[in-house]
């Protein structure tokens, strides 16, 4: 279920399980990530995790912030309150992603951080579906003055060609 969640959540980690003197345990093994809500030092993630109630260890081993879960009720709390979020995001840009490709926006959605979605949509084809979206989201005079269909076979590249 933890790996499971890493993956969906779009984190760059690995989880493994281990053994050792106290029992088995699961390790999350977490490569940097500007969507975290914490930095990828020890302190800053044992300082993220008590305040989340987390009950678990932090270490940094070779490029690794190392945290290690002991039971299912802390790692059904790491994927609550550090993974789902996050999890939520990728599901919401994939959505967004389907909604938008009938539309032939071709759009190229990211997730940069842990607040934000950026939507970049390139010159394509549907000039006017873009103004049709850029209408709907409040910009209604987007589309003035603008020339949104290309002559017959003229293309986008190269830019500048002066024909179009």
């Amino acid at each position: 279920m933890l790996a499971d969640a890493v993956d969906s959540a779009g984190v760059t980690g690995a989880v493994s399980r281990r053994r050792d003197d106290e029992g088995e345990f699961l390790e999350l093994r977490l490569m940097g990530s500007r969507r975290l809500p914490f930095a990828l030092t020890t302190e800053a993630a044992a300082a993220w995790l008590e305040a989340a109630g987390i009950d678990a260890t932090v270490d940094y081993r070779d490029v690794y912030l190392v945290i290690s879960l002991r039971d299912e009720r802390t790692v059904d709390q790491l994927v609550e309150w550090l993974l789902r979020p996050l999890m939520y995001a990728e599901s919401v840009c994939e959505r967004l992603g389907d909604a938008l490709a009938p539309h032939r926006l071709h759009p190229q959605l990211s997730l940069p951080d842990s607040g934000s979605m950026v939507l970049a949509l390139r010159d394509s084809e549907a000039l006017g579906a873009a103004v049709r979206l850029g209408a709907l989201l409040g910009a209604g005079d987007i589309g003035e003055g603008l020339k949104l269909h290309r002559p017959a076979g003229c293309a986008s590249w190269p830019p500048g060609c002066g024909s179009c």
